[in-house]
């Protein structure tokens, strides 16, 4: 007689859904949906705020790295300054109502063109030569627009050219140009137009003048980088 084996079958028990087990599981994936969404905006809200916190802390490093950097300039400049102090004094010191150094260079090349007092000082050469002025007329065409030098250095001086009309005798007219090469202020004669005869000469210069242009000061302070 053969075995029998015996098969056992294991029923498997199914609790069934009902609609409030339905809403539990709708609560809970809807509450971790909520969380996880949550987390995600806490850590990019908080990522913000510590970007925020870095680039002010950059920005601060930075700017007091350019502040000690304007002040070790501000230093040095000081220091630049305590040395040419005594080369200042020398300069501009005047003893027995002479005119200094100063004024002498400043005669020399004015910081700007200066026309009226370039006026004066060419009547005042005709005068003293015997010769007549008829004019003095500034060619504007003929400037070379002052340009300031990069760098903190003294820009290079400026020409004026202007033309000089007089008259006088061929002694005058010689004594008048030795005077020009005697005046405070540098002036050329680049060419001249001579007509009539010795005695009564009408002669036309052009001549040129200088002025110093502005220098562009360098900054002190450092900008941020």
């Amino acid at each position: 007689m053969a075995d029998k084996k015996e098969t056992k079958k294991t029923n498997k028990l199914e609790v069934p859904e009902t609609e409030l087990s339905k809403s539990e599981a709708k609560k809970t994936r809807n509450y971790l949906i909520i969380m996880i969404v949550l987390a995600i905006l806490t850590i990019l809200v908080g990522g913000y705020f510590i970007w925020r916190y870095v680039q002010k802390n950059i920005k601060v490093g930075r700017e007091i790295k350019a502040t000690d950097i304007t002040i070790a300039k501000y230093k040095q400049k000081l220091s630049d300054l305590e040395d040419l102090k005594p080369n200042y004094d020398k300069v501009t010191a005047t003893s027995s109502g002479q005119v200094s150094d100063a004024d002498r260079i400043k005669r020399a090349l004015p910081l700007n063109t200066d026309v009226k007092n370039l006026l004066g000082m060419m009547q005042n050469i005709g005068q003293q030569s015997g010769v007549s002025v008829l004019s003095i007329t500034p060619q504007d065409s003929g400037n070379i627009p002052a340009q300031q030098a990069a760098g903190g250095k003294p820009a290079q001086p400026q020409q004026l050219t202007y033309t000089t009309t007089i008259t006088g005798s061929y002694p005058q007219i010689i004594q008048f140009l030795k005077n020009v090469e005697k005046s405070a202020r540098v002036m050329n004669v680049n060419s001249m137009d001579i007509s009539g005869n010795n005695e009564n000469l009408r002669v036309q210069l052009t001549m040129v003048t200088y002025y110093q242009g502005e220098a562009n000061l360098e900054s002190t302070k450092e900008p941020l980088k």
